[in-house]
């Protein structure tokens, strides 16, 4: 609650200076007035906070993020006020950034803004998504439900994210292996030999050639490849923040074998459970799928589904749209058609989710176990023929007949 700093008169018309709690000026008034006091001039007290430049971090954990959430629907299901939650809230023990967002957004709110108003002035903190979801609990005066369905939502994606992180980890420490030993081989070990299988004079094999010829590249021009290497990987990283680079990567990911199934289990899934969320918080059909690009955030899956907002918008029916769009499993677009039929779309949809985050998982483990040999025949591969063309040469020297 501010503190408000203030200058009155007693009724012995001694003047007094003090500072006194109150949710607003109205407030102040009505305390002062019941003890005494006449209010002659006030100033609310600034809030101390600590600096956002001394925060390690400015972004806020998507952890934080949920305990907000469920804080949040807790206190409002109790009947607390909206102010009196923030205020809770803005003392939590949160980063310094997300402490002070919190107390931004309790100001505005007592000084008379929407919730959702004051949520969209922070939009790196709380996306879209959120915002729009919270604006519905407001009109509809089930904040506390909708900010439980937020908390389950991004609880859930938090565990999805997790999941490809973790399973990604492995394959990514083989491929940096393989490519450290690649450089190793390369630059010291074939050297090494290149002396020796030289010397004898005679013909070199063709793989030893190759190898002898590619390790010589490699040792004249390291310092050109590693800058080439490094440069590369800044332009990919800048070229795929830009709009024709995510639709590229992600069109690439949807496409290839390995992955395909992964990537649309994965958004399919995030689709349902959002969806089945935004629905249930009282959204329209056509609002909820405007949402959606922004939600999945694939610039391959906004492409395909702008043609499925735009066939809604003109009268067709959900299921039809989406079977259209040519992306979803046809399960998916089966049990969307019965929630229609049914009148039961949100039920439909949550139960699809559910079942999708079990087909996710098992794509995705079958899409690691796959990865993992590939990727270990590969490095043996690799390291097999480098040895290969290291060894033939000495194998057939040393038993050649002598002459």
């Amino acid at each position: 609650m501010p503190i408000f700093n203030y200058i009155g008169y007693d009724e012995n018309s001694t003047i007094i200076k003090d500072r006194m709690k109150a949710s607003d000026e109205s407030e102040l008034k009505i305390r002062l007035k019941d003890a005494g006091i006449t209010l002659i001039d006030f100033k609310k007290e600034k809030e101390k906070r600590r600096s956002n430049f001394l925060a390690v971090s400015s972004r806020v954990s998507r952890s934080e993020f949920i305990t907000f959430c469920e804080e949040f629907a807790i206190m409002l299901n109790t009947g607390s006020e909206l102010s009196e939650c923030l205020d809770v809230l803005r003392k939590q023990e949160f980063s310094t950034v997300f402490k002070n967002v919190i107390s931004e957004v309790y100001e505005d709110v007592l000084g008379g803004s929407l919730l959702t108003t004051a949520l969209r002035k922070h939009k790196k903190i709380f996306p879209e998504y959120f915002c729009s979801m919270i604006y519905i609990g407001e009109i509809s005066g089930n904040l506390a439900g909708v900010l439980r369905k937020a908390s389950d939502y991004y609880d859930n994606d938090q565990k999805i994210k997790q999941k490809v992180k973790s399973s990604m980890a492995y394959p990514i420490f083989l491929f940096v292996v393989i490519t450290a030993i690649f450089f190793l081989l390369m630059i010291y070990v074939v050297p090494m030999f290149a002396d020796m299988i030289l010397q004898y004079g005679q013909e070199v094999p063709l793989l030893t050639q190759i190898v002898l010829g590619f390790s010589n590249f490699f040792v004249d021009n390291i310092i050109i490849i590693l800058i080439v290497i490094v440069a590369l990987i800044i332009f990919l990283f800048i070229f795929f923040k830009t709009k024709l680079g995510k639709f590229i990567k992600e069109a690439f990911l949807i496409k290839f074998p390995l992955v395909r199934k992964v990537k649309i289990n994965s958004i399919t899934t995030r689709f349902a459970s959002s969806f089945a969320t935004l629905l249930g918080s009282g959204m329209t059909v056509i609002s909820a799928m405007k949402e959606m690009p922004r939600i999945i955030n694939n610039e391959y899956f906004t492409k395909k589904f702008n043609f499925a907002i735009e066939e809604v918008s003109n009268g067709k029916k959900l299921s039809r749209a989406l079977e259209n769009c040519g992306f979803f499993p046809a399960l998916f677009i089966q049990m969307v058609k019965v929630g229609e039929d049914n009148s039961a779309l949100t039920q439909s949809l949550e139960k699809i989710g559910g079942y999708y985050q079990g087909v996710f998982n098992a794509s995705l483990t079958r899409a690691i176990g796959l990865l993992e040999p590939v990727v270990i025949v590969i490095m043996g591969a690799l390291v097999g023929v480098i040895l290969l063309a290291v060894m033939l040469p000495i194998f057939q020297f040393t038993t050649a007949p002598l002459a």
